[in-house]
């Protein structure tokens, strides 16, 4: 702001003195609320907007986040699923957005049908797993980032060290695998609870050493509806010494 006695008399009006007390304020505005483009510091009600502009709403990820932290993760990583959009490496990208890993199949590696592809997901972080409320948008959000030609068969959910409660949907197809080899005991825990809708098939392996003494906990809990299939199994192996 330039100082008033410097405006030139002839132009020292209320309208200049107005403008002049105008840019003063400007100069001590925060700007940073305008820095959109820098994700992880953007207010949380520009994220949709920006969720939007490029191109991840809905099925192409936005339902499936559900933190904050994904869909800031989702928006910084949308312009290089969009690049590789009908590969295998843009589903891997966007399971690997939402700290799942992914692992394809194609037709030729397990005698499917041609140009069709499994989907394995495996999470291992121990978290509580529910597909009751996102099996549908996973599905969806597989079909939105494949190539049209291709057709998806399954989709496997394997959770390493579940420790929380699993929830399958309808027509879901789970297996909760545990192998250690841990001496001398092994650490596995199981999950809290299990509950399985209709169409469900779930499959617990468990393989543990066993000496000195294999030990096995089942799920503390497991919820069964009609229709629904469930096999527990124990391997024991002999200790490698």
């Amino acid at each position: 702001m330039a100082d008033p006695q410097l405006i030139p008399e002839s132009i020292r009006d209320e309208s200049t003195l107005a403008l002049n007390d105008l840019i003063e304020r400007m100069g001590t505005l925060d700007l940073t609320p305008l820095l959109v483009y820098l994700v992880d510091d953007a207010p949380v009600s520009v994220l949709p907007h920006l969720a939007e502009q490029f191109h991840i709403t809905g099925d192409e990820g936005w339902l499936l986040a559900a933190s904050d932290a994904d869909r800031r993760t989702l928006i910084k990583n949308s312009i290089e699923l969009h690049r590789y959009k009908g590969t295998p490496y843009a589903i891997k990208k966007v399971l690997e957005t939402f700290n799942l890993e992914g692992r394809l199949q194609e037709w030729w590696q397990y005698d499917g049908e041609p140009y069709h592809f499994l989907v394995d997901i495996l999470v291992t972080d121990g978290r509580e797993i529910n597909v009751v409320d996102v099996s549908t948008s996973l599905r969806n959000m597989i079909l939105e980032y494949k190539n049209t030609r291709s057709q998806l068969d399954t989709i496997t959910l394997t959770a390493v060290q579940p420790t929380g409660t699993i929830n399958i949907s309808a027509g879901s197809v789970c297996g909760i695998f545990a192998t250690t080899s841990a001496y001398p005991e092994p650490t596995f825990q199981p999950p809290a609870r299990v509950n399985l809708v209709a169409g469900s098939l779930i499959g617990i392996t468990v393989t543990t050493p066993s000496f000195p003494e294999p030990t096995f906990q089942p799920p503390g809990s497991i919820n069964i509806t009609a229709a629904s299939l469930i096999g527990i199994t124990v391997i024991t192996q002999p200790h490698p010494l």
